[in-house]
């Protein structure tokens, strides 16, 4: 390796090292040191179109991006941003795009690579998953009560479990299925988290989780309804069939900060989360679908606080516009 090549990488290398809120292992800063390559854009340039393929990732070293959705609406990355790795966990085309506000030093690195990387450093990629989880949901917080969690499907009445005595491997397997986590999840990791869940059954009223109650499982809601709420500041969410109950936020934090209630007759199939980790190493299109389910959960919350930002400025216009016009006597 020729000194300026080595001088690159050791740069590349500390850059890794303050990019991460926790300190990352040195393979993984190595290996990203490795493969990643400087790209340089001026002000206007464009990193990625919509509909272009979520191919590469942009640690964003210096200078700002602007990320444009259809309607207009631009979300702004400074330094330290990861950009474009929304659509590579949820594969799909690029949903926006991306320009460069000022000039702009990125580090790329092709999306294969950027997966197979954590794959490889998985105790250090499960924690990120973890403190993004628990992140996320912190910055949901600052969305109306009643937002805070919100359904990502129409739940349906699900299946009448609670005529079944008791739910069978495959049964319990159904209900992983048919979740949120388990809907675009590879089967075979679900078949084993099936074999370690636990069932549970609550009737209408009872208490299902206390402030505080150690989180050591995933709770999948199989049947019924379950209110989940908060006092201080007042949080209200309903969970159904198909959902995750508390969401992701659930996977991220280690103890309740909620009550759930049951509702109606309620059954839960409960994965243990070391299991569920454990299959997550083994089986990383697993973990891929956690982070995809992240990315989306990330998007509802940032466009919503957007308008909420948004429609406070239009009023915030509209009650001084009068008293501007007033002042100057026009």
């Amino acid at each position: 390796m020729r000194p300026d090549e080595r001088s690159v990488r050791v740069e590349h290398e500390l850059f890794m090292r303050t990019f991460f809120s926790m300190q990352p292992p040195a393979r993984l800063m190595s290996q990203f040191a490795s493969v990643i390559r400087d790209l340089y854009f001026e002000e206007g340039n464009v990193l990625f179109e919509r509909g272009d393929p979520p191919d590469t990732v942009y640690f964003i070293v210096e200078g700002h991006v602007g990320m444009t959705d259809p309607e207009g609406l631009v979300w702004h990355f400074g330094p330290s941003s990861l950009v474009g790795i929304g659509d590579a966990n949820l594969d799909r085309p690029r949903a926006r795009t991306a320009r460069a506000e000022s000039r702009l030093h990125v580090l790329a690195i092709d999306a294969d690579e950027y997966f197979d990387i954590m794959e490889d450093n998985f105790d250090f990629t499960l924690q990120l998953l973890l403190d993004t989880s628990a992140g996320i949901h912190d910055l949901a917080l600052g969305l109306p009560s009643d937002e805070v969690f919100v359904p990502r499907r129409v739940h349906t009445d699900g299946h009448p479990w609670t005529a079944v005595q008791q739910l069978n491997e495959v049964q319990r397997l159904l209900v992983l299925r048919e979740s949120e986590l388990g809907e675009q999840a590879p089967v075979q990791p679900l078949v084993v988290l099936a074999k370690a869940a636990i069932e549970k059954r609550y009737d209408p009223g009872q208490i299902i989780l206390d402030p505080g109650a150690v989180l050591d499982r995933l709770w999948f809601v199989g049947e019924g309804r379950v209110s989940v709420t908060h006092e201080s500041p007042p949080i209200r969410a309903k969970f159904g069939p198909g959902a995750i109950l508390l969401g992701l936020a659930g996977l991220g934090h280690v103890v309740s900060r909620y009550t759930a209630r049951a509702d109606t007759p309620v059954v839960l199939i409960g994965a243990p989360k070391e299991a569920l980790f454990d299959l997550m190493e083994d089986h990383f299109r697993l973990a891929r679908r956690a982070f995809g389910l992240l990315s989306h959960e990330n998007e509802r919350v940032r466009r919503r606080l957007a308008d909420l930002q948004a429609s406070s400025e239009r009023q915030r216009a509209q009650e001084t516009g009068p008293l501007t016009d007033r002042a100057s006597g026009m």
